[in-house]
């Protein structure tokens, strides 16, 4: 015996201490005791099922078997608030249960209407006393009063089993229960079990009789197990994930180990095979084992092998299979899966169970500081995710997990963490056939006890708890080609407990690099973990990572891959792009992980005036205490899984086809295409381009790509010779790379890419022609007020506060509110998180409208009358000059010198803010678009011409906040279109592009409103036209600021100009 199937002895005999436990006398305390964990549960396995024949094993799903049946649907269930009320003898098979209600399994019981739903972070919705988990609480907690100090849901189902089931072993697996719970069969204790995300499976079979069978379940809330299941989500509990009742032959399989990997050069591939059969009679066994190996698809067998074992209780056969030449490699980008069918006979040669499992042929390691899939150092494009539904909590269905797994690919992400425990094993197997690389994570955080002397990750008395969550995991997922990365778990601290976890799983599965991120610190070949992922590591930390890195030994040498990183709350995911630049230069910076993938929301309805309607919620919103407020409303994806505008930014940072340079000589466009995938060829996909001129579509075409090897660079030619090009306009080329034919996960003409450039013969003419018709201006003035007329047009300005007070045109006033200065934006959750920096720039909240003027001059002009106003703004010694010039056209141009004093909070925002009637809320722009785009997020847009609508560009994330700016505006307008073409046109001057917002709803109600149905619409809408809001940040959502050249910072001076002109047809 090898010394790491020693260790798996040992180990196991260590995790299933407690399995003679006498429920009478421990059950009021095993689940306040971190040394059991498990009683009479089965060693964990990888996932498997048999089927009576091999056709059937081959084309049928898992759950298809008809050795399986699904328990999921209507049970009895009880609900009560702590252990002591929990019912005696409800175990038994003549409980009259008439009494109770009916549940939906798998479900979480808050969903239900049972208990409180409640979402913390870090703080544990308990009183701290590992491992109690009854003391009494503070008293605001939702579970201070001891009849709800701890809810106990207790559940019973009957059930038959089928007569060709007769003679064999029947098993019953829990894929997730949180947090403990003990099982009972006809009212015989079965066993107990800890670990929520993971399968608990109990033979059970000398409990059965003919005929009905009674399960019955009783499920704790929390247990000495939760300790380690402090994630940041929300605390849902039951039976949440499939209940399968299985059945196995008297001697069958009872673990498989398959191991493909490549040799030579990466190009054939090796497979070993271990079975652990084991035999449950009292007697010897003979059994022939068939292996073989297959195409996918089940077309060709490449291999087959014969055994044939004598079986008296547990024995292993390793199966060693010839290499298979110029194999066909499993990667993300090109998820090749073979099959491996195996085939258990007796000694009759009778079928016992055939199994079939998805096999992939790769490898994952790390050499000389790089993470390598296939031999080939990769980029993670990844994503966090959460298993979790907005209506169902927990549960997730497999069709949710197939829509989640396509929206990931087609947004070019490639790696998907399981934050931060085991998804569920179907999700996996997705991942498998679809193609993600899966860093697959244990079921283990302990946040709230800190990663100091208090971790339990240095309390030995907890190891053992540690380790078996992790093999479960490991021992589940071993067989899985998506798995390319174990994590021992997130946020608890580290010790002598995950050293040891690490030994074990290197000593088991060799094959797969170890991640665990608050280990971190130091190079030291000895470390227990094989990268560096600092959470919301700093693009320039990260670059002087690398610098470091370059100087240690080959062999001390780890990948800077960051498990999170671009924390998405709210409007967010700002600056992207300078990590990618790292990511794309830096050979030890090879990505990271988005937190994270969709808003934890859940659906909650409500009933206001005998109207019915349904929000989504957030922490508080049921009134449970501890709660984190918003903060799980981290993802790119709305709860629905609908895109928010950070999408098109990931989007763009993550794709796949790169232009690398162009240039146009004699007509021809010639353009350097890369190709950034790592395993997959360009050839195939469709080119789509197009020429605009000022906005407006010229030429397009089609062109079909030609081969381009990954990571390599050619260069395309495009003819372009028949167009008339003009001196002073402005060009942009545009390229989409589209799908030529359907995909699993995408259909035909999805694009995967897109690039854009302003080609460099572009001269922009920001300065609109003035009309032919020219009018006379007139001036008239009060104290107040001074008012320039064109007959047709008229503008008043305060002459005591600087601002536009009134813009008619024919009579008509287009203004709702003046026009002023404007340095505030509503707080974004980022901005909020800032703290104490947030809090000092509300100085500059109101100080546009408070603004006094000081003096000012008006002059004549040929074409035009000239008003210079010296403004002092409230903010320590700030000042402006505003000038603004009425033409003989009507038009006014606005410039703005703005001198802000040294040592002021910086600017949320520069420029000017005015309201208008709903009536002119038809938005046009040419700029970046189409959706909401920022200072430091705005990748993912491109220029062109756009309409919409003003309640259309405001993006109601769940937390209300800052939204619907463009940047790069060249000019936008807001116009009435549904009858007379009236309005008001922006036009940027002086080869200084604009930022141009608009918002249905005020500041101060986006401020104040803690959902978005309570936002209340106006009569009118804020419009807003900036020299540039601050960037949105997104390193992390709790300190850091904006990337500093996308801060409007004091002691600076700032100067923007653009043209109002009113529009009156």
């Amino acid at each position: 015996m090898t010394d790491s199937r020693i260790l798996v002895t040992i180990l196991s005999l260590i995790l299933t201490w407690g399995g003679t436990t006498q429920l009478t006398s421990a059950q009021q305390t095993d689940w306040e005791n971190q040394h059991i964990f498990r009683i009479n549960k089965e060693e964990p396995h990888a996932t498997l099922m048999p089927f009576p024949t091999e056709e059937m094993a081959q084309t049928k799903e898992r759950l298809e078997s008809p050795y399986c049946r699904l328990l999921n649907g209507q049970w009895k269930f009880c609900y009560v608030g702590n252990p002591d009320e929990a019912v005696n003898g409800f175990e038994e098979t003549l409980f009259d249960d008439g009494g109770w209600d009916n549940i939906t399994v798998p479900s979480n019981w808050q969903i239900e209407g049972y208990g409180v739903p409640l979402y913390t972070n870090t703080d544990y919705p308990f009183h701290v006393d590992p491992p109690k988990v009854m003391g009494t609480p503070r008293k605001d907690f939702t579970n201070y009063s001891e009849d709800a100090r701890n809810p106990v849901g207790m559940y019973r189902r009957f059930f038959d089993i089928p007569r060709d089931w007769d003679g064999r072993e029947v098993l019953l697996t829990f894929n997730g229960v949180k947090s403990a719970f003990y099982l009972w069969i006809n009212g015989k204790f079965i066993g107990y079990s800890q670990d929520s995300r993971t399968p608990a499976e109990f033979n059970i079979t000398k409990a059965l009789k003919a005929g009905r069978n009674l399960i019955a379940v009783k499920v704790f809330q929390n247990c000495d197990g939760s300790y380690l299941e402090d994630q940041d989500t929300w605390r849902l509990h039951g039976i949440f994930r499939d209940v399968v009742l299985w059945s196995s032959a008297p001697a069958d399989i009872k673990d498989i180990f398959i191991r493909p990997t490549l040799k030579n050069n990466y190009k054939d591939g090796i497979l070993d095979v271990e079975l652990e059969i084991l035999n449950r009679t009292n007697k010897k066994e003979n059994i022939y084992v068939e292996a073989e190996i297959s195409g996918y698809g089940y077309q060709q067998t490449l291999q087959t092998q014969y055994h044939q074992i004598n079986a008296l209780k547990k024995e292993r056969l390793l199966l060693k299979f010839q290499d298979i030449q110029d194999v066909k490699q499993w990667s993300a980008e090109i998820p090749n899966l073979y099959g491996l069918t195996i085939n258990l006979r007796d000694r009759k040669k009778n079928l016992i169970g055939s199994y079939y499992k998805k096999i992939g042929f790769r490898t994952s390691e790390i050499q000389k500081g790089q993470l390598l899939i296939n031999g080939q150092p990769i980029l993670i494009k990844g994503i966090n995710r959460h298993d979790h539904n907005m209506h169902t909590g927990y549960y997730v269905s497999e069709k949710q997990m197939l829509e989640e797994i396509k929206l990931m690919k087609q947004i070019n992400i490639n790696a998907v963490r399981t934050s931060h425990y085991p998804n569920d094993p179907r999700f996996i197997e997705l991942c498998d056939e679809y193609g993600l690389y899966v860093w697959d994570e244990a079921n283990i955080e302990s946040h709230g006890m800190g990663y100091g002397k208090s971790s339990l990750a240095k309390d030995t008395t907890w190891k053992a708890a540690h380790i078996d969550r992790i093999r479960n995991l490991i021992e589940r997922d071993k067989n899985n080609p998506s798995v390319v990365v174990w994590s021992m778990g997130n946020e608890a601290g580290d010790g002598i407990n995950f050293q040891e976890a690490s030994k074990w799983i290197k000593e088991r599965d060799p094959s797969r690099p170890v991640h665990y991120e608050i280990a971190r610190k130091g190079h030291s070949p000895e470390s227990h973990v094989d990268m560096l992922s600092e959470m919301y590591m700093t693009p320039w930390d990260l670059k002087d990572y690398c610098g470091t890195v370059k100087d240690l030994p080959e062999h001390e040498r780890k990948p800077a891959i960051l498990c999170e990183y671009s924390f998405a709350r709210g409007n967010s995911n700002g600056n992207l792009k300078e990590y990618w630049e790292i990511f794309n230069t830096e050979k030890y910076a090879q990505g990271g992980f988005i937190w994270d993938w969709a808003d934890k929301s859940l659906v909650k309805t409500q009933i206001n005036q005998g109207n019915i309607s349904s929000y989504y919620t957030i922490g508080g919103d049921y009134g449970d205490i501890p709660n984190s407020s918003g903060f799980a409303m981290c993802g790119i994806l709305m709860p629905d899984f609908s895109w928010t505008p950070k999408v098109p930014e990931v989007f763009k940072v993550y794709q796949n086809v790169e232009l690398k340079d162009y240039s146009y000589t004699d007509g021809v466009l010639f353009l350097d295409i890369k190709n950034n995938f790592f395993f997959k060829d360009l050839v195939g996909l469709l080119m789509n381009w197009q020429l605009t001129e000022n906005g407006k579509e010229i030429a397009t075409g089609v062109l079909e790509m030609p081969s381009i090897q990954p990571s390599s660079v050619k260069t395309l030619q495009l003819a372009l010779q028949k167009l008339k090009i003009k001196s002073s306009a402005e060009y942009h080329f545009r390229m989409e790379w589209c799908l030529s034919e359907d995909t699993p996960w995408a259909s035909s003409k999805h694009v995967i890419a897109w690039e854009q450039v302003e080609l460099d013969w572009s001269e922009r003419n920001f300065m609109r022609a003035e009309q032919s018709k020219n009018r006379d201006l007139t001036i008239s003035q009060t104290d107040k007020e001074l008012s320039i007329s064109t007959g047709e047009i008229d503008y008043v300005f305060d002459k005591l506060s600087g601002h536009i007070s009134s813009i008619k045109a024919n009579k008509l006033e287009l203004l709702s509110s003046p026009i002023h200065l404007h340095f505030w934006r509503p707080g974004t959750s980022n901005d909020e998180g800032m703290g104490d920096v947030h809090k000092k720039m509300e100085v500059w909240k109101k100080a546009g409208e408070r603004s006094t003027v000081n003096h000012f001059d008006i002059s004549e002009l040929n074409n035009g009358i000239k008003l210079i106003m010296d403004v002092s703004i409230p903010v320590g010694n700030t000042k402006a000059i505003i000038e603004y010039i009425v033409y003989e056209t009507g038009e006014l141009l606005i410039n703005l010198n703005l001198d802000v004093e040294n040592d002021l909070p910086m600017l949320a925002c520069a420029g000017f803010q005015g309201d208008m009637a709903n009536k002119y809320h038809d938005w046009s722009w040419f700029g970046k678009g189409p959706h909401e785009n920022y200072w430091d997020r705005k990748e993912g847009a491109w220029i062109g011409i756009f309409r919409g609508t003003v309640d259309e560009s405001f993006f109601n994330y769940l937390e209300p906040q800052e939204s619907g700016n463009r940047c790069d505006i060249r000019w936008a307008s807001f116009t009435n279109t549904d009858s007379l073409n009236t309005g008001l046109r922006f036009d940027a001057v002086n080869q200084k592009l604009l930022e141009v917002s608009a918002s249905p709803y005020s500041s101060d109600n986006i401020e104040n409103a803690r959902h978005p149905h309570e936002l209340k619409k106006r009569d009118c809408f804020t419009f807003n036209i900036s020299l540039h809001q601050m960037g949105l940040g997104g390193i992390a959502g709790w300190g850091p600021q904006p990337l500093e050249k996308y801060r409007l910072k004091s002691g600076k001076n700032y100067v923007m100009s653009f043209l109002l002109s009113p529009i009156s047809d």
